[in-house]
């Protein structure tokens, strides 16, 4: 598979920019970075084709809290990575990785509190969203 240039963002430093096999057994690894077991890479969508990588089971696993994305705190190291018109992940372009490694330049802290506080209002509005439907 190929290689693809995103940024790694981890809990308590400054975005880097890092290379990633373009795997699902590679995404899996890399987001496990301080848990116990391999985590279960998924994504959210930041923009038009702009994503993150992040461990679904992050605050299960009791990582740090890293940075807010679109409201929610984010545990565990994340990753941000394009993606094509057809949803295949692509490098992100040099402007990208500047805009990115702005927007995330500054680590947050994240008390137990806020990390359980935010997952329980992330699933709080999951579940409004789902009534609707």
């Amino acid at each position: 598979m190929a290689e693809i240039t995103v940024l790694k963002i981890a809990p308590g430093k400054h975005p880097a920019k890092t290379k990633l096999q373009s795997t699902i057994d590679a995404f899996n690894h890399a987001v496990s970075a301080g848990a116990t077991e391999i985590g279960k890479a998924c994504t959210k969508k930041m923009e038009k084709d702009i994503y993150i990588l992040y461990n679904y089971y992050g605050c299960l696993d009791e990582l740090p809290g890293n940075r807010r994305v679109n409201g929610e705190i984010i545990t565990g190291t994340f990753y941000v990575l394009g993606a094509t018109q057809n949803y295949r992940p692509r490098s992100l372009t040099p402007h990208e990785i500047e805009r990115y490694s702005s927007l995330f330049w500054e680590p947050e802290v994240y008390s137990d509190t806020d990390i359980i506080k935010n997952s329980m209002d992330v699933l709080y509005d999951s579940l409004v969203e789902l009534e609707k439907l």
